[in-house]
């Protein structure tokens, strides 16, 4: 074997090694990148997790804006990175969950985010006429009834025990 062929044949292994290890390095950065994306993801779902739990503790609608806008980043995040299948399963998944909470956030609305609001405020409204009518009518008997019915709904609501 030649001089020329020997140095033919290093130069051939040099570059071979050389393209191995910048595969490798690129393979490396690109898992520890979507490694990152992930523990991201994971992070803001919680905090979106959180402010759900919020919402219903508190009945508060600033809160549901802060959960939409973490929601949609997660969905752009998830699009932005990768557009392979699995990704628009994911992203579609964290839709159908959004959609979810807004079916929620819609009902529990509609019951009142307080207790002057919704079907709540109309059923504490109707209570107050009918127990002045009842003072009026000076009828102690049904005003008790009346505040022991009171007394149950406020424990259904608060403890959920059907009474």
């Amino acid at each position: 074997m030649g001089l020329f062929a020997k140095i033919f044949f290093f130069s051939l292994v040099l570059l071979s090694f050389t393209l191995v290890i910048t595969t490798f390095s690129w393979f490396r950065s690109n898992s520890l990148g979507e490694e990152l994306t992930a523990q991201m993801i994971l992070k803001q779902f919680a905090k979106a997790r959180i402010l759900e739990k919020e919402f219903v503790s508190t009945r508060e609608i600033s809160v549901v804006n802060k959960h939409s806008q973490i929601i949609t980043d997660i969905i752009n995040t998830i699009e932005n990175k990768n557009q392979s299948r699995l990704s628009n399963s994911i992203a579609n998944k964290f839709r159908e969950y959004e959609n979810q909470f807004g079916n929620f956030i819609n009902i529990t609305k509609k019951r009142g985010l307080n207790e002057n609001s919704g079907a709540e405020g109309e059923f504490r409204k109707s209570v107050h006429v009918i127990e002045e009518l009842v003072k009026t009518a000076d009828r102690n008997d049904i005003l008790v009834q009346m505040l022991m019915a009171r007394r149950a709904e406020k424990d259904y609501f608060l403890l959920g025990t059907p009474k």
